[in-house]
């Protein structure tokens, strides 16, 4: 019976430990290279694939391939999936191919908002903004995302690279270019559309829904030439999303119209010198200084408090035994946390441990956690000395702020050749 105890808690832990060498995050995807992606599916099969995976590969196939409908399907799928927060700018991509720029750029300011200093949203979002034909404001987020965190920044300057933006896209054509209408008189339009479309630009601005605000207030500018407070709306929505220069070029297209009063005039012509001044080394500062090295998904708060509803032990003489438990620990990397623990089983009583514990991101919601524990049990049997080898998973909610835990331990006092097994199911916060 020790044996089998044994060998079974041996294979346990040992499995945990191959899963965390050998797990593999997402594939790194870039819409724009044509030539470097191995497509998978060619054509939709009969049935969509019941993994994750194959969704995800299937969507971006149709994506590079330019059967958007499919590539929508397929994305649309992974919503309730653990890789959604990651693949959810690609999906943003896919409503822009089909022309659906709104829900695009507001899906890319909901990935912008959780992830202020990523590049993935600034890289899509310029994307979006060139199916449109604002090709002035995509360049634009591609060199804020140049700045940013993760893989997409390098894909971003190899967009910047590019001298011709027709050849990035693979599925097609881009949409035509379409500048800011320049040298138009002065025109304030008194429609029911024209308040409307103000309105909702102006809820998107107050919500710092920069993305989504600059393309409302650039479409109002396309169709209403001349109403002032439509270039300065798109200038000061693109500022907010860290794109100095079309802001500035927003701000300077409505310097172009005529028939302007003395105080709107004075107040374009300040925007334009207020955003003039501002430095080349600032500008790239904007992300890059406040970036917090998003390229690994860890968690990113310094301490961890944990408590353990329920530890269940199974000793090599068939004991079992009850216990409650909780630790309180530092991050000292971004995935490795070192900590003190606590509990009180029903067995041995009073145990007090220190540990170690590595944190394997399988992406960014989940982890699998080796590690390894030193246990002191005070009973009244005297003080014990146990070695735990430790493997578990957690399950990270509320953007990292907490997680559930679940950790598999195969303890062997110094003193004894009985090793045991236990289970912990608990929580942890990170603050």
């Amino acid at each position: 019976m020790k044996k089998t105890y044994f060998l079974i808690s041996a294979a346990l832990v040992c499995l945990f430990f191959t899963g965390a060498l050998y797990a593999k995050p997402l594939p790194e995807f870039n819409p724009g290279d044509c030539g470097g992606w191995n497509i998978k599916y060619k054509t939709a099969p009969a049935s969509m694939p019941w993994s994750s995976a194959d969704r995800i590969a299937g969507a971006r196939d149709f994506l590079i391939q330019g059967d958007i409908i499919n590539s929508i399907n397929y994305y649309k799928a992974l919503k309730d999936s653990g890789e959604w927060s990651k693949i959810r700018p690609e999906y943003a991509m896919a409503l822009g191919a089909g022309g659906m720029y709104e829900p695009a750029v507001n899906f890319l300011d909901t990935d912008r908002q959780e992830e202020p200093y990523g590049a993935a949203a600034y890289y899509y979002a310029g994307w979006v903004y060139h199916l449109a034909g604002y090709r002035d404001m995509g360049r634009d987020m591609w060199k804020a995302a140049q700045n940013g965190g993760g893989y997409h920044a390098y894909f971003a300057k190899d967009a910047l690279n590019t001298t011709n933006p027709e050849k990035l896209y693979c599925a097609g054509k881009l949409g035509a270019d379409k500048p800011l209408p320049r040298y138009v008189k002065s025109a304030e339009p008194d429609t029911a559309e024209a308040r409307e479309s103000l309105k909702t630009a102006l809820m998107y601005y107050s919500e710092e829904k920069y993305f989504s605000a600059a393309y409302a207030f650039r479409k109002m500018a396309e169709k209403y030439p001349g109403w002032v407070i439509a270039y300065m709306g798109c200038s000061l929505a693109l500022e907010g999303a860290g794109a100095f220069d079309s802001a500035r070029a927003a701000a300077e297209a409505a310097q172009t119209i005529t028939g302007l009063g003395k105080a709107d005039g004075d107040k374009v012509s300040q925007r334009v010198k207020e955003l003039g001044q501002i430095k080349q080394s600032d500008k790239e500062a904007w992300m890059r200084n406040k970036n917090p090295e998003l390229e690994t998904p860890g968690v990113k708060d310094t301490y961890v408090i944990s408590f353990g509803g329920a530890n269940m032990g199974f000793g090599g003489g068939g004991d079992f035994s009850l216990a409650l438990s909780g630790r309180l620990g530092i991050m000292v990397l971004k995935e490795m946390e070192v900590s003190l623990g606590a509990g009180f089983d029903t067995l041995s009583g009073l145990n007090l441990s220190v540990g170690a514990t590595y944190r394997y991101f399988i992406d960014e919601n989940y982890s699998l956690n080796p590690g390894t524990a030193v246990i002191f049990g005070v009973s009244g049997d005297g003080l014990s000395i146990s070695i735990a080898l430790n493997g578990g998973f957690s399950w990270y909610l509320d953007k990292k702020s907490s997680s559930a835990d679940i950790i598999l331990s195969l303890n062997k006092t110094l003193v004894s050749d009985d090793p045991s097994v236990s289970v912990y199911v608990g929580t942890t916060r990170y603050f």
